[in-house]
């Protein structure tokens, strides 16, 4: 800090905060917490001997503090107590801000007469249990039998709440609102000293006599929970032990994965428990079939799995399987396609060819010069055709270009040029 270099605090960011802080912050080497605590040391001049207060900024924010606050040499919390003092002058209490906040506060000091009985907050708890000394009394009467002090006598067993309870007098549970909860609660519950958990225990004990759990709810539960669970006594924890037990050698954390339709690698993926339960046969399948695929150990059941996956789409993953095709292959349909199209073309061309000559050929008889010509042409074709006599198979392209251009005919005129 620049400002005040002999200024020696824990948190200099407090220092002009806007707050008064005291101690070391309200020195002149750190300029009385810069500038913070000038009317706070204006006020405490009046008070020069209020020097046991942790906090001295409390002193006149307007609520009143106990203990050493509310002291003439506090000036009675800067005057924040004169109201509260006047109310219970003979009441000594840390936090007088209690006192009447609609909470009966049963602890110390404040439900006496010297404070009012908490201000009046404990009126209704003195006029119906006036020896209850339980510390919290919104607990009484809450619904749940709570222990200790509350399930006295004098605080009338918890307002009523044990009194299912107090029928086991012999009954030591952690938690006695469990008994006769409607769920069967195992250990000490589930005991004739209990009377089974209040009767809630009466079906499971019929059903497993000898098994005993802490948690009876887990056996048939969907989940195979091992140890004492997954015996006879507990039937295999109500069968829901059956696939796994299939696989007697098999030691793992959580029996419950064998065969969940998940493939769970490390001790789950070994002979030993059926390679989980053959939950990991397409897994294993795959990583044998292609060693050097390293992707495949990520989401190896998308391997061949009919849908082409751009990742596995390499040599060593055999181009997904298969799902890629093989890009080594030779592209037979785009060639097939390539020369069915060329046939197709050459015959529009052979079509179009003979439809043109037919119509010179019609054009020609019908201008009366044009029938010798169309003679002339036909005679000069049959001539070529002799010649060539293959060129009938080509197409009409292949015919023009060993065909000699007799004559070229004016359509206007029907005249031969």
């Amino acid at each position: 800090m620049q400002d005040y270099p002999n200024c020696t605090v824990s948190f200099p960011s407090l220092i002009g905060d806007g707050n008064c802080n005291g101690g070391d912050y309200n020195t002149p080497e750190c300029g009385f917490d810069k500038g913070d605590c000038e009317d706070f040391n204006a006020k405490m001049k009046n008070y020069p001997n209020c020097t046991n207060v942790d906090y001295s900024y409390y002193i006149g924010d307007g609520n009143c503090n106990g203990g050493d606050y509310n002291t003439p040499e506090c000036g009675f919390d800067g005057g924040d107590c004169e109201d509260f003092n006047n109310k219970y002058p003979n009441c000594n209490v840390e936090g007088p801000y209690w006192i009447g906040d609609g909470y009966c506060d049963n602890h110390g000091d404040y439900n006496t007469v010297e404070c009012g009985f908490d201000g009046g907050d404990c009126e209704g708890l003195n006029a119906k249990y006036p020896n209850c000394i339980a510390y919290d009394t919104s607990f009484i009467g809450n619904g749940h039998c709570n222990g200790g002090d509350y399930n006295t006598a004098e605080c009338g067993f918890d307002g009523g709440d044990c009194e299912e309870t107090n029928k086991y007098p012999n009954c030591n549970v952690w938690n006695p609102s469990f008994i006769g909860d409607g769920n069967c609660n195992g250990g000490d519950y589930n005991t004739a000293e209990c009377d089974f958990d209040g009767g809630d225990c009466e079906d499971f004990n019929a059903k497993y006599p000898n098994c005993n759990v802490w948690n009876p709810s887990f056996i048939g539960d969907g989940n195979c929970d091992g140890g004492s669970y997954n015996t006879a006594e507990c039937g295999f924890d109500g069968g829901d032990c059956e696939e796994i037990n299939k696989y007697p050698d098999c030691n793992v954390a959580y029996p419950y994965k064998i065969g969940d339709g998940n493939c769970n690698e490390g001790s789950y993926n070994t002979a030993e428990c059926g390679f989980d339960g053959g939950d990991c046969d397409s897994f294993n399948r795959v990583i044998n079939k292609y060693p050097y695929c390293s992707t495949a150990y990520y989401l190896p059941w998308r391997i061949g799995d009919g849908r082409c996956n751009d990742d596995y789409n390499t040599a060593e993953c055999g181009f997904d399987d298969g799902d890629c095709g093989n890009p080594n292959s030779f592209p037979v349909w785009p060639v097939v396609g390539g020369v069915a199209g060329a046939f197709l073309f050459i015959a529009i061309g052979i079509v179009i060819c003979k439809m043109k000559r037919n119509a010179s050929t019609m054009q020609e008889t019908a201008g009366g010069a044009g029938v010798q010509t169309g003679n002339a042409k036909d005679d000069m074709n049959n001539q070529q055709e002799e010649r060539f006599p293959d060129v009938e198979a080509t197409s009409s392209s292949a015919r023009n270009i060993h065909k000699p251009v007799l004559q070229s005919q004016d359509w206007k005129s029907g005249e031969a040029m």
